[in-house]
């Protein structure tokens, strides 16, 4: 489990950092506290690279891969519009005060149960916003999804063949 966390944290890390590098246009950019990550432009890198690879290792491999990688870019960048659509929702429901701000009330400064339910709603919607930017950044860049989608797919084949001998 702890592994996991610091591979999710790394992966967090690289991509605050590439979409903090990108210099969006003033006009696409939305304002606010998370303007940088609510950027409007596609980062989905192509199968390019991996199909010239492949083609000049063998011709025929190429040429079969190259629907299959285009495919699955197609597929991929279906799913990152679909991810920046719930990003940007997302953004507008972050919270923009202090989590578990004291309210004044009759008896002095103290925590309300609704300020505690808002802040709580407000923790999960800013997990869940990171959890969007991370799945985006993974799904975005090559690097990362295809050793991903590599051991995803060996997994579920072993599964698979396990379940089919049992």
């Amino acid at each position: 489990m702890r592994l996991i966390i610091i591979v999710l944290g790394i992966i967090a890390s690289f991509a605050l950092l590439s979409v903090s590098k990108a210099a969006p246009t003033a006009s696409s950019t939305p304002s606010g506290q998370f303007s940088a990550l609510i950027s409007t432009s596609t980062l989905v890198q192509t199968s390019d690279p991996i199909v010239r690879k492949l083609s000049e290792f063998s011709p025929q491999v190429g040429s079969i891969a190259t629907p299959l990688f285009a495919a699955i870019d197609a597929g991929r960048f279906a799913v990152e519009r679909v991810l920046q659509n719930q990003i940007e929702s997302t953004g507008t429901r972050l919270p923009g005060t202090a989590i578990l701000k004291p309210v004044s009330g009759k008896d002095g400064n103290h925590l309300t149960w609704q300020g505690a339910l808002q802040s709580i709603i407000g923790v999960l919607w800013t997990v869940y916003f990171f959890v969007l930017v991370i799945v985006r950044f993974v799904i975005a860049k090559i690097v990362l999804f295809y050793p991903i989608f590599t051991i995803a797919i060996v997994l579920i084949v072993v599964r698979a063949y396990q379940w089919w001998r049992d």
